[in-house]
């Protein structure tokens, strides 16, 4: 997240171009800024001023850490009834007058069910949009600009302890040298096929009528009728032609 959190925090000429009506800017932590006095404003306006800002609403624990305000909870003119909008909810507002009873206790919780300060309705419905009465509060939270201060020069001392060897690869084979070729590779073995060029060496390529044509090669190939079936494309002493459909023409030595 975008930090608002400089030297000097809030930039005043963006938080004024924002809401012209800030009374009070102070940066009272490292990551969390008091942003005044804000009357009559909405939980979600509240919200969308820190974002513009390049923070967020804070939340009860960062206001209110072990149940304390970490700054004492806001004094002054309202220092005995304070809400502050946060962002544990669409609509919580926290107790935070440095007076107050119930300090760092949310409004649903001390005027259960309704979230919502000086609300006209008494019941558990958020309205984020709805203004609360005078006494609002706004501080907004974000992350602490990065330290300039340079990290710890690496150490000079040797280890004790041996550092482990990098893992190793054998090295792969070192590709061939042979010339190209233009003689065209052969099929795969039984692929279909327009001649015998395209069957590998000892494969024919052979088919018949309606039977698309396939490299085929002798005594592992057979034909169950037809020319040439007993001897050429017959099966060796002990085999039969069998395998596949017993009604195609074509099948193999088993």
């Amino acid at each position: 997240m975008k930090t608002f959190f400089g030297t000097n925090g809030f930039s005043h000429a963006l938080v004024f171009g924002v809401c012209a009506y800030l009374s009070r800017i102070e940066q009272v932590s490292a990551n969390i800024v008091f942003a005044g006095h804000q009357p009559a404003i909405s939980h979600n306006a509240a919200a969308l001023m820190c974002t513009e800002q390049g923070g967020t609403l804070c939340s009860k624990a960062e206001l209110c850490p072990g149940g304390t305000p970490y700054s004492g909870g806001v004094a002054g003119v309202h220092q005995w009834d304070s809400w502050v909008p946060i962002n544990d909810g669409p609509d919580e507002w926290l107790q935070y007058g440095a007076n107050a009873g119930g300090r760092c206790r949310l409004h649903s919780d001390m005027y259960a069910p309704d979230p919502h300060p000086c609300g006209s309705s008494k019941d558990p419905i958020d309205r984020p949009d709805m203004a609360t009465c005078n006494h609002a509060y706004l501080f907004c939270c974000g992350d602490p600009p990065p330290s300039s201060a340079p990290t710890d020069a690496p150490t000079t001392f040797p280890t004790t302890f041996p550092t482990k060897s990098p893992i190793t690869f054998p090295p792969t084979k070192a590709p061939t040298t042979a010339a190209p070729t233009n003689e065209p590779t052969n099929a795969p073995t039984g692929g279909p096929c327009e001649d015998h060029t395209k069957c590998a060496t000892g494969e024919k390529c052979k088919g018949a009528y309606k039977v698309a044509k396939k490299c085929r090669q002798k005594n592992k190939d057979c034909k169950r009728w037809g020319h040439h079936s007993m001897k050429r494309w017959g099966c060796a002493e002990g085999e039969t032609c069998g395998g596949g459909d017993p009604t195609a023409k074509w099948g193999s030595c088993v």
